[in-house]
């Protein structure tokens, strides 16, 4: 617990560092906005992790306030020699948009196994190389959005050390591979911001094929449920509420499997310590804006989310829903464009972890 304060301290003195009053104006937004921060956080898996990111918030057309795009880049090192970098990019016209993210990762992870029950091993670790892409592309028909999306990822299993279900060879995606599809989402947004949204709902279907003549080596299909709501009370207390689906069918490789855990939902957990075809979740989360030094950027936040994996929806059973709790940090970069960085601590069933990232966690 020491080393979480220690991390939560860093991040905040990194903050008050940063601080200002750039932005203040709620009038209508600069066209370009750039901000870059450093960071640090701690998780067991991990070790201290140090790193920095950046954010372009611009608009491509000055019609929709609320629809700024964004440029997300972000990247960190690890005490255990993990490296991972991101570009997220969300670019929003008038009547479309554009989502392309890349990524390549250098890790020492876990795999614990498939199901809901499996057991902390301590020989859980490997080691893997991964990069890729995901693109979508959505068109807005009113409020509705009718999204194509194209998915390549590429995993190297440079080391299976002493983990006895990849070293058995009989866990599909064990030797690594290609996995490389093409699907369909649609949805409905009637959010009133895209970032930090106060009111409105986010709902959205996704379903990728991921099939041998699009160039994977697997055969199987994604499905994925997103529905999200938020409130404003008060014009202070800011509450949104998420439920999260994932579904497989054909036979996907392991590190494909949907993941119970990370920085976004059932935080607390490590990212996979629960993988399996079937996984379901919610979560709420309230956020109370306080001041700090006259700073009025700040914000409090609690959360709580309970999600389970299973092999068949017969499987799902009350005994075995996980539970997570947690606090966290809110700071508001650009007030214009509603750009927060978030550090949350969350809680599970004997497990923490630390997160620091740019932007809501939903």
């Amino acid at each position: 617990m020491k080393k979480i304060y220690l991390i939560i301290i860093i991040n905040l003195m990194v903050v008050l560092l940063y601080a200002d009053e750039k932005s203040d104006s709620t009038e209508v937004p600069d066209n370009f906005s750039f901000f870059a921060y450093p960071y640090a956080f701690y998780m067991p898996e991990t070790g201290f992790a140090f790193g920095g990111g950046a954010i372009l918030n611009f608009f491509t057309s000055m019609k929709n306030f609320n629809r700024p795009s964004q440029i997300i880049i972000n990247g960190y090192y690890t005490t255990i020699g993990n490296f991972s970098i991101s570009l997220d990019q969300e670019i929003y016209f008038p009547t479309f948009s554009f989502h392309p993210n890349i990524f390549y990762d250098k890790m020492l992870t876990r795999f614990y196994g498939i199901g809901n029950n499996t057991e902390d091993i301590t020989t859980a670790d490997f080691k893997a190389n991964k990069y890729g892409m995901t693109i979508t592309f959505d068109k807005n028909i009113k409020k509705a959005l009718l999204g194509l999306i194209f998915d390549l990822s590429k995993w190297n299993i440079t080391d299976y050390m002493n983990n006895p279900y990849l070293n058995n060879g009989t866990i599909t995606g064990s030797n690594g591979g290609t996995s490389s599809g093409f699907g369909f989402s649609l949805g409905f947004d009637t959010r009133d911001y895209v970032y930090l949204p106060e009111n409105g709902h986010y709902h959205n279907l996704r379903i990728t094929f991921f099939r041998k003549y699009f160039g994977s080596n697997f055969n199987f299909t994604r499905y994925i449920i997103d529905l999200r709501k938020y409130w404003l009370f008060g014009d202070k207390v800011l509450l949104g509420w998420q439920y999260f689906s994932q579904f497989m069918t054909g036979d996907p490789p392991f590190y494909y499997l949907p993941a119970l855990g990370g920085s976004k939902i059932m935080r607390g957990y490590f990212e996979g310590r629960f993988r399996d075809k079937l996984y379901m979740a919610t979560q709420i989360e309230a956020t109370i804006p306080f001041i700090v030094f006259g700073i009025d950027r700040f914000g409090a936040a609690g959360f709580a989310g309970i999600g389970e994996v299973a092999g068949e929806f017969n499987n799902y059973s009350i005994p075995g829903i996980k539970w997570s709790l947690g606090i966290g940090l809110r700071y508001l970069l650009d007030k214009n464009n509603r750009t927060i960085i978030r550090a949350d601590v969350g809680f599970g069933e004997n497990t923490v972890g630390v997160y620091f990232a740019a932007g809501t966690a939903f």
